[in-house]
């Protein structure tokens, strides 16, 4: 989902230019595909934004939305790469799957998508659904979007039992935290539908001010990612240094800065390169709940800090161990900043995403995650 910022983005804009747009999702996966289910691409008479698929897919949607721009009618389009043949009819997919998109117009910027721009802004998880079936008395239902989160109680629909059903369907989503592709059959008709899971951008808090940081900064913007910079020097100094920080905070006291806000879905790399800072900063994380401590320097220095807290009545247990990484990032030969950026943003995608962080080919089973 790290892509649904840049999309409400251009939602936006293309709102504010009186644009219309069709809107194409990957609704349905079976067997390999290069992207997940809930990707996007928003698409108009003469531009495109997003991508559903590696490349291999998006000028026949294009095609295809431009099309529903004309008549309005939206489209559910299955493509089959599980053989040979699709190489006959031009796509070259070679995927060995099938995945299904769903192209509509979804006019103008819904209450659905304001509920779910406005949750992820607020650090909110939610669910959101997309039809993008229907049979019988549900056929209006087609291209009707839904939001849940834990403040709404039920959805409504004209239709308790349906109502309810979704709603239970969207909480457990919601609660397990995988996207899927669900079936609703009732006695009127049925209903086949997108639940994604949605959750905030990560929030990543970097500790230091060092020439080290400018690479991580920039790294983590272009992954969407939240950046807080927490420097020992004016925060306005920091700014000037650091313009792509999303906010700049100053250490001080010893302490955390009481602007920062750590929760389990914040991950904290400590590069301040002062050994009695960074001793002050392992010891205010560890009992904090942020997942992921990652600490800069060689594995003899981060259990340095980690027998001084000890000798100073800190204890230290098992759970703080679980989530402190020194040294920070995955074992790929990294020789520069820039080199380095990368594998502490590679080792803090596999802990956040439970990956062991090696290679492809020697992984048992598929790519991405899916419920069953």
């Amino acid at each position: 989902m790290s892509d649904l910022p840049g999309i409400f983005a251009e939602l936006r804009r293309l709102e504010n230019s009186k644009q219309t747009y069709a809107m194409a999702t990957l609704v349905r996966v079976s067997g390999s595909s290069y992207r997940t289910v809930g990707a996007r691409m928003l698409i108009t008479r003469d531009h495109a934004f997003g991508s559903i698929s590696g490349g291999c897919l998006e000028n026949d949607v294009i095609e295809r939305s431009r099309q529903v721009l004309k008549d309005g009618k939206a489209q559910l389009v299955t493509y089959e790469t599980s053989g040979n043949d699709d190489i006959f009819w031009g796509t070259g997919l070679g995927c060995r799957g099938t995945v299904g998109v769903f192209i509509d117009c979804p006019g103008a910027f819904c209450s659905e998508f304001e509920l779910l721009f406005q949750g992820l802004q607020d650090d909110r998880p939610a669910a959101f659904a997309t039809v993008f079936r229907c049979e019988g008395a549900y056929e209006h239902l087609t291209g009707s979007r839904f939001f849940f989160d834990d403040g709404v109680a039920e959805l409504d629909l004209g239709d308790a039992e349906l109502a309810r059903e979704l709603t239970s369907d969207l909480r457990s989503t919601l609660e397990c935290g995988v996207s899927n592709t669900l079936s609703l059959t009732r006695p009127l008709g049925a209903v086949e539908m997108l639940v994604e899971c949605v959750t905030p951008p990560l929030s990543l808090v970097i500790f230091g001010g060092g020439y080290d940081v400018i690479s991580l900064l920039w790294l983590s913007e272009q992954l969407g990612w939240r950046t807080t910079l927490v420097d020992h020097r004016e925060a306005m100094d920091s700014q000037r240094r650091f313009p792509d920080a999303g906010q700049v905070l100053q250490w001080r006291d010893g302490s955390l800065p009481k602007e920062l806000r750590l929760n389990s879905r914040t991950v904290c790399v400590v590069m301040t390169h002062n050994y009695l800072r960074d001793k002050e900063i392992v010891n205010e994380l560890l009992i904090s709940p942020a997942r992921y401590v990652g600490v800069l320097g060689p594995k003899a220095r981060t259990e340095e800090i980690l027998d001084g807290l000890r000798n100073e009545g800190t204890e230290i247990t098992g759970a703080h161990l679980a989530k402190l990484f020194g040294p920070v990032g995955l074992d790929l030969g990294a020789d520069n900043a820039e080199e380095i950026a990368v594998a502490i943003a590679a080792e803090i995608l596999a802990v956040v995403n439970r990956r062991q962080g090696g290679f492809l080919r020697q992984r048992a089973g598929g790519i991405h995650k899916r419920q069953a």
